[in-house]
């Protein structure tokens, strides 16, 4: 079999796709972002209300959340991670099945020697 000849249809890759096409923006972002949390001491947070009253209502407060990086900037480039995970281990298997197929075609290899005598007789 030749090394492009394939038996299989390569299996969907959207959101491989998707992910390597945004690397390069990711990778600016994520550092920002590591800059941000690790040098800066900044949080993400989110806008909760206190249940306390002041003179002009209710008082919100902003508390901090914890969130995955990798999680934030798949949503922010609408990236399905479990989908993309999916159609990662659809691709490994996709590679595992052409390489069998590639060498189910070759004879087993033949014995040349044996190793004899190694009990001492």
């Amino acid at each position: 079999m030749d090394d492009q000849e394939f038996t299989r249809p390569y299996p969907d890759a959207t959101e491989c796709d998707k992910s390597i096409e945004c690397t390069d923006e990711s990778m600016v972002l994520s550092n920002f972002f590591d800059w941000l949390v690790d040098d800066k001491g900044f949080a993400i947070c989110s806008l909760c209300p206190s249940g306390l009253y002041g003179a002009d209502g209710e008082i919100d407060q902003w508390m901090p959340i914890r969130i995955n990086p990798e999680e934030l900037f798949a949503d922010y480039f609408g990236i399905d991670l479990k989908l993309r995970e999916k159609e990662r281990k659809d691709i490994l298997k996709w590679i595992r099945e052409q390489q069998e197929e590639k060498h189910s075609d070759k004879p087993e290899p033949e014995v040349i020697f044996t190793v004899e005598g190694l009990d001492g007789k």
